[in-house]
């Protein structure tokens, strides 16, 4: 699946994704995809705790931060 960017997404990619209702942004990791959306988790290893549609998703490429 890819991102707003057109940046192919894998499980475990650092991405800033939109928070309800589009007033902020949070960082999070990539947990799991379903046919439509991407699976979202605070931490790298943990549960999903969101479900965004690729075009709230863009692919963090610094991995330092």
């Amino acid at each position: 699946m890819k991102d707003c960017a057109g940046n192919l997404l894998e499980s475990g990619d650092k991405v800033a994704y939109t928070t309800t209702a589009y007033h902020d942004l949070s960082v999070g990791f990539v947990v799991a995809f379903t046919p439509k959306k991407i699976s979202i988790s605070k931490d790298k290893n943990g549960e999903a705790v969101d479900l965004k549609f690729p075009y709230q998703v863009a692919k963090l490429f610094n991995q330092e931060w």
